[in-house]
C-alpha cells in the first residue's frame, strides 16, 4: 500500500510503512519511510562544549612558599593521573587568602613520585642498586598527564598548563647505565 510522504505524517502512520516495507522489501521507498520515521525519532540535543583548557591553573613564586606553615590551608591533597593510568596523590599547598592553589608544583611532585615508583619497581623486581635504578628512572619518560583533581574542592587542573609546565621534567634523559663501561644502555628497548 503506498503511502503519501509529501504530507506530514503521523508516528503510527510512519511504522505502518515501515511494516508495510518489509512485508514487500523489493518494492518499497526505503528513503521515503526511513525520512518519515526520522521525523519521530527525538531530536539530539547540542552539547555545550567545553574548551580545551577548562580548569584552573595557579603557580606561586618561590617567595610565597616561604613563612610559616599556618599560611596555608591544612590537608590538601589532589590526584594526578597520567596517560598511563598511574594515579599520584600529592600535597596540594594552598595558600590561606589566594583563590587558587599552587598547581604547578603539585604537577612537579606528581612527576617526580612517579619516576619513585618507577625506581621502587626497579629495585624489587631487578634487584638493582640506588645509582642504577636512578638512572633508569631518568631514562623513562614519564606520560602526559590527563587528569588532576582536587580532592578537597572537586576542582580540575588546567591540563594544557600542566603539561607545559612539566614537560622539561617529563622528558627521557639519556644516561649510562653505571656498571656496563660507560656505554648507553637503552633500558626499555625489547631484545630482538
Amino acid at each position: 500500500m503506498p503511502f503519501d510522504f509529501s504530507a506530514p505524517i503521523t508516528s503510527a502512520a510512519a511504522l505502518s510503512a515501515y511494516r508495510a516495507a518489509c512485508e514487500a522489501p523489493d518494492s518499497a521507498d526505503w528513503r521515503a519511510v526511513a525520512d518519515a520515521l526520522a521525523e519521530h525519532f527525538p531530536k539530539p540535543r547540542k552539547v555545550k562544549e567545553l574548551p580545551q583548557d577548562a580548569g584552573e591553573w595557579c603557580e606561586y613564586t618561590p617567595a610565597m612558599h616561604k613563612g610559616k606553615g599556618g599560611a596555608f590551608e591544612a590537608s590538601r591533597q589532589a590526584e594526578i593521573m597520567f596517560a598511563d593510568g598511574a594515579v599520584i596523590r600529592v600535597q596540594l599547598g594552598h595558600k590561606k587568602g589566594k583563590p587558587m592553589p599552587d598547581w604547578a608544583r603539585a604537577c612537579r611532585c606528581a612527576v617526580h613520585f612517579y619516576r619513585a615508583k618507577i625506581m621502587a619497581r626497579m629495585r624489587r623486581g631487578f634487584d638493582l642498586d640506588m645509582e642504577t635504578s636512578e638512572a633508569y628512572a631518568m631514562a623513562y619518560a614519564v606520560p602526559v598527564i590527563v587528569l588532576g583533581v582536587d580532592l578537597t574542592r572537586a576542582a580540575e587542573v588546567s591540563l594544557t598548563q600542566a603539561n607545559a609546565a612539566t614537560e622539561a621534567l617529563r622528558r627521557a634523559v639519556p644516561c649510562t647505565i653505571p656498571g656496563f663501561g660507560g656505554e648507553y644502555i637503552d633500558p626499555w628497548a625489547r631484545a630482538a
